[in-house]
């Protein structure tokens, strides 16, 4: 477990200032301790936390943060101050959470607001889920000018994730989707993306 004790022994020296990798794996630490972490990583360029415990809300405030992954469980995860940010990889593995969202807005929209200069982005598991709480917008609001590669998880058979599944295909200008054809009604639901985005789709063998 990561003690306030320690990380204010840590946070006093300079480690925090040249630190440019963190790697957090079956660590419990509390949800504020995370947060001035990070933000005392001011040159902190790859952040990895895996199976983490201790916090269901967090945020991310790294301004040369570039790589980002998670692979865990939270109720609200907030991304900010992240312009160098190019690749973010989740897998979301829900217990029993109830998700929290600011009214009049939706997860998607708030968790992809600060990552318009992102190049790759993968999410698995229940993370669509997740995005697909709330109002869903037709396309975000800003253009995803950057992004080249995108991996998805979507239930096929959770309406919700297949209305929030095209919203970011349909904010690139140009993205090319690799899909795996298993089943007939998963193919034309995905080929009708084609009509209102911007993607050229590649069929790999399951």
């Amino acid at each position: 477990m990561l003690s306030k004790s320690w990380c204010l022994k840590f946070w006093k020296g300079t480690l925090t200032r040249v630190l440019h990798v963190l790697c957090l794996d079956l660590v419990t630490v509390v949800q504020d301790v995370l947060d001035n972490l990070i933000v005392c990583c001011p040159l902190l360029e790859r952040l990895t936390l895996t199976k983490c415990v201790g916090f269901n809300i967090f945020k991310i405030d790294a301004p040369s943060l570039k790589f980002f992954e998670y692979d865990g469980s939270f109720e609200h995860v907030s991304i900010m101050n992240t312009l160098n940010l190019a690749e973010v990889w989740i897998n979301l593995v829900v217990d029993d959470l109830t998700w929290t969202r600011p009214l009049s807005s939706s997860h998607l929209v708030n968790f992809l607001a600060h990552l318009l200069h992102i190049r790759r982005l993968t999410i698995q598991s229940e993370v669509l889920a997740y995005l697909a709480d709330g109002d869903l917008p037709v396309k975000l609001p800003e253009p995803y000018m950057y992004l080249n590669f995108l991996s998805m998880s979507i239930s096929f058979h959770i309406s919700k994730e297949v209305s929030a599944a095209p919203c970011l295909p349909r904010s690139t200008q140009k993205l090319e989707i690799a899909a795996f054809d298993e089943d007939q009604s998963v193919e034309e639901e995905v080929n009708s993306w084609r009509a209102s985005a911007h993607c050229e789709i590649i069929y790999l063998d399951p």
